[in-house]
């Protein structure tokens, strides 16, 4: 990609099916495809799901410890919420290692949940 990354983190409001996340990251690639300079991404995205339990990225890698969906895309189990914080794994990127990454999915974790709550699921 060149360059130092600039990062951005999104939370989309409506909720999606689980179900989902691997025609979610196909998506993705079609999009990271588009926007490439002579086979070089200009942009990375990885889509994933907050749940009340965990976060969960997808991936076109397949490993050890990750679970393969469909059509070459995996999901990865990156974070868990215990103790009232996300813990992460020896697998997990840096990225989401960050203690301002993890505040910033405490806090979406805690509107999802008020969310579920607002909608009759808890």
């Amino acid at each position: 990609m060149g360059g130092e990354p600039q990062r951005c983190y999104l939370c989309f409001e409506q909720l999606v099916d689980p179900s989902s996340l691997a025609d979610i990251k196909l998506q993705t690639n079609i999009l990271e495809k588009k926007y490439s300079i002579e086979g070089g991404r200009r942009v990375n995205l990885d889509p994933g799901l907050l749940s009340l339990a965990n976060v969960i990225l997808a991936t076109t890698k397949g490993r050890a410890h990750r679970i393969p969906l469909s059509e070459g895309i995996y999901a990865e189990l990156t974070l868990m919420y215990a103790h009232k914080a996300f813990q992460s794994f020896p697998w997990t990127y840096q990225d989401y290692n960050d203690d301002a990454i993890k505040s910033l999915l405490c806090l979406w974790r805690n509107r999802y949940k008020q969310q579920l709550k607002q909608e009759g699921y808890l």
